[in-house]
């Protein structure tokens, strides 16, 4: 319906005399709660974003000088609710209750000591505030996944995919393998990525230290490859996720090729891998993101983000990423 009323709007711009003005009312949609949490596994410190939604034609925009004190999304710090109730339920009884924090605009909750889901577990966020409706958001955790043992080979050829869009320097790039057992009897995803830990060099000579996530990683199996071709291309520094129907409750190696850090500007002190078994909550979310991101033409087909909240807007997640060194050569 969104669509259609700025398509409508658009036609008459062009099709409409200078001296003539047309004015629209678009309605103003029913005020709902997106909440945007993902809680990791050894989190000692909750954190969840509580914003309203937006109009279509609400073109308002944060200045930089309001966001000093603030390290979260600035959209999110545009439509923040500051008095809103936030509760954290685990298998049905009441986890913690979350404190707002005005420095970062969002809700805290501080466990003092470890976040450790087990799989399986029953996770329930509970948001409500004055004049919206109470929202909830329910995630299992997932099972966890078994990495065997992974491998990185720096420097390798990498072969020609056709139909493909992704794009590597000279044709060269690093392979990562690992080897996972797919829990049997259930659906699972999995999400791989690469990051760096680089010390750079400012002006004054301090050094500054970044941890940069590898901006393309192309798996080697033609089955996983074909299903993010179908579905979605995870994105420039967002890694791999992808279903287990290329596993298939085997033990299997997987590969994929990684673009070269040797391509950077500041070579990495130190590489990571970073693997989780994740959910299909997250997976179909980042489909629907890739979905829309790539329907920035005027005239594609509208596309709504993915959500587990009843009762409101946004993704609640819970997951357990394992990070392993990856040796450099």
């Amino acid at each position: 319906m969104k669509f259609y009323y700025i398509l409508m709007i658009s036609i008459a711009v062009l099709f409409t005399a200078c001296e003539k003005t047309i004015t629209v009312d678009l309605p103003d949609p029913e005020p709902v709660l997106n909440i945007q949490a993902f809680f990791e596994e050894g989190d000692e410190t909750l954190e969840v974003w509580v914003s309203r939604n937006k109009s279509v034609l609400d073109t308002s925009i944060v200045l930089e000088s309001d966001l000093e004190d603030s390290d979260a999304s600035p959209l999110l710090n545009m439509y923040w609710i500051a008095d809103a109730t936030v509760e954290l339920y685990k298998n049905g009884t009441l986890m913690t209750t979350f404190y707002s924090n005005a420095a970062t605009h969002t809700y805290r909750a501080d466990l003092g000591q470890a976040f450790a889901p087990e799989p399986y577990d029953i996770y329930e966020l509970k948001v409500s505030a004055p004049g919206f409706p109470d929202a909830v958001a329910t995630h299992m955790h997932p099972n966890d996944l078994e990495l065997v043992e992974y491998s990185y080979d720096s420097i390798v050829q990498v072969p020609y995919f056709s139909n493909s869009t992704y794009y590597f320097e000279d044709d060269i790039g690093d392979k990562l393998t690992v080897r996972l057992q797919d829990p049997k009897g259930e659906d699972n995803y999995y999400h791989i990525n690469v990051y760096a830990d680089i010390a750079y060099l400012q002006e004054n000579g301090d050094p500054y230290y970044a941890s940069p996530f590898v901006g393309t990683i192309v798996p080697a199996n033609a089955i996983i490859r074909e299903e993010l071709s179908q579905n979605y291309y995870s994105g420039y520094g967002n890694g791999c996720i992808f279903s287990d129907q290329a596993l298939k409750d085997q033990l299997r190696d997987l590969s994929f090729y990684v673009e070269s850090f040797e391509n950077w500007d500041s070579l990495p002190d130190t590489l990571y891998l970073a693997i989780a078994s994740t959910s299909e909550d997250y997976y179909l979310y980042e489909k629907s993101f890739q979905e829309y991101q790539a329907s920035g033409d005027f005239f594609s087909e509208p596309v709504l983000l993915y959500s587990n909240v009843k009762g409101g807007q946004g993704l609640f997640i819970t997951r357990t990423i394992h990070r392993k060194l990856i040796a450099i050569e």
